[in-house]
């Protein structure tokens, strides 16, 4: 998730700390409002977005927000989506800019070692992401730097691409190319969507989630669906999503699904695994029994 924590802050007159003794490099510092300690104990990690207190431990971000500014879950789970999207390289650069490439040159080598061990560690076979998913490997210099390379593939064409971090130490995640640089933007489109060729699709938030569940299962790229994904996945008869387990991203689900039954969807489904973890992080079995509960039910 990526959360502007600090824009948040700054619009609701919410005071924090930037820098200070108990302020961490890539964190903001704030009072708790669940211990209600008198320093700077809470904070939100820049990088990833959540909200964690140094006296008693991690909070939903959208618990944070009802907390500060007295307002029902619904409302903070709007606040928390409109200040995610916000942060977003793709969601903000698709207020603002047009995607005008004719051509899109994604780098990149084989991988080495060090990407093998990293999709390894995540139960991955690097030679299948290879093969099925045309990734590649950047080394240790150069914009995309230590990444493992993914292509967004539309209609049998790249139109972008997406670097996913292999040190666990950079700032971003994920770094996408700029829209202005795509021949699509990447938010008009789902990954994976070549791959879809059913009557119905399955919707995951992340690029991993998606390689996890296989063909015919899409990813939104983000946490947020804007109107050009919204109306690809209205031409399914029926659509599934399997977004992560938190009851923020479960609400998300619901409130999609019903603007996809507006659009003419026959049937929309919500699957929440009940595993505690994100689909890109289940072992093979649980991928599997995921799998069979979907087909069961459409």
């Amino acid at each position: 998730m990526s959360f502007d924590a600090i824009g948040f802050l700054r619009d609701n007159g919410i005071q924090y700390f930037e820098e200070g003794p108990n302020v961490q490099r890539g964190w903001v510092g704030v009072r708790c409002p669940f211990c209600y300690d008198h320093s700077n104990h809470g904070g939100f990690n820049l990088a990833e977005g959540y909200f964690s207190c140094w006296k008693c431990g991690g909070h939903r971000v959208t618990h944070y927000i009802q907390e500060m500014l007295r307002v029902p879950e619904h409302e903070a789970i709007d606040i928390y989506e409109d200040y995610s999207s916000r942060t977003t390289i793709l969601t903000h650069l698709n207020n603002k800019k047009v995607a005008k490439a004719k051509k899109v040159e994604m780098p990149g080598d084989e991988l080495n070692k060090f990407h093998i061990q990293y999709l390894k560690a995540r139960r991955f076979d690097p030679a299948f992401i290879v093969e099925k998913y045309k990734t590649k490997g950047t080394g240790p210099v150069g914009v995309f730097k230590l990444r493992l390379m993914i292509p967004i593939i539309y209609h049998s064409e790249t139109v972008s691409f997406t670097g996913r971090d292999i040190t666990g130490k950079q700032l971003l995640r994920y770094k996408t190319l700029g829209v202005e640089e795509s021949v699509i933007n990447p938010k008009h489109t789902l990954y994976n969507l070549d791959n879809c060729k059913e009557n119905w699709v399955g919707v995951t938030e992340g690029i991993f989630d998606c390689w996890r569940m296989g063909d015919n299962y899409c990813a939104t790229l983000g946490t947020t669906l804007t109107d050009q994904q919204l109306r690809l996945l209205s031409f399914y008869d029926k659509v599934v999503f399997l977004f992560d387990s938190e009851d923020d991203a479960q609400a998300r689900a619901y409130k999609y699904g019903t603007q996809l039954s507006a659009l003419g969807v026959k049937k929309v489904l919500v699957v929440d695994a009940e595993s505690g973890k994100d689909p890109g992080d289940f072992s093979e079995r649980m991928a599997e029994r995921v799998r069979q509960k979907v087909r069961a039910l459409l």
